[in-house]
């Protein structure tokens, strides 16, 4: 079972916006294939709904986000819109703060029509 919470941006105090992404699994041997090809990390994680552990699995910086999102965009359905957004996001050089809220608001708000 993969249960994917697609790119999660949140406000950080001065350093602004910052995206997140994290899977959960409760398959190991992908967790670390994961971490073998996109780097990050992953953690044990009890699912409350089941009887089994699972691994949630975090990227460990703007590197290891690129990557896993660069592969798998091409491959998205239903998260590819804030997963092109986030991507564009990471993309951002210098200050640009102004910008950077734009795209956290439009991903947040794609995420709020889909939950509805």
């Amino acid at each position: 079972m993969t249960q994917m919470e697609l790119l999660v941006f949140y406000y950080k105090g001065e350093s602004g916006y910052q995206a997140s992404l994290e899977f959960y699994n409760d398959d190991v041997q992908l967790m670390k294939w994961v971490v073998e090809h996109f780097g990050g990390q992953f953690k044990p994680k009890k699912d409350p709904r089941r009887e089994t552990i699972g691994y949630r699995w975090t990227p460990q910086g703007r590197l290891h986000l690129c990557r896993i999102l660069d592969t798998l965009i091409p491959f998205l359905v239903l998260k590819k819109s804030e997963a092109v957004i986030v991507r564009q996001f990471l993309s951002i050089s210098g200050e640009a703060p102004d910008l950077r809220k734009y795209l956290a608001n439009t991903c947040n708000s794609l995420k709020a029509k889909e939950a509805s």
